[in-house]
Parts: structure tokens; sequence; C-alpha cells
């Protein structure tokens, strides 16, 4: 089963922040390896 990519052309705005509710929601797609909790991340996807 492989990824579906795609390319992002658009400009994103910068200073944009999730709110803490919103985050919360993503974080229970990450996994994050132990001890590089900050910089490495793998994302779950949802189920179509």
């Amino acid at each position: 089963n492989r990824p579906t990519v795609s390319l992002v052309t658009q400009a994103y705005e910068t200073g944009v922040k999730l709110t803490q509710t919103a985050m919360a929601d993503l974080e229970k797609q990450f996994h994050r390896l132990p001890g590089l909790e900050k910089w490495f991340v793998e994302i779950t996807p949802q189920a179509a």
C-alpha cells in the first residue's frame, strides 16, 4: 500500500497557529520517536 503524494503549489501564511484543541486532534495521529519527540514525527493517515 503506497501513500498518495501531491505537490503543494500555494504559499502558506506565516504566523498561523492551531488552537490547542485542533493540535490535540492531530496529535492522535502522530507517533513520536522517544528521545527525538520534537523532531521525529510519523503521521498515521486517516482511513478514507
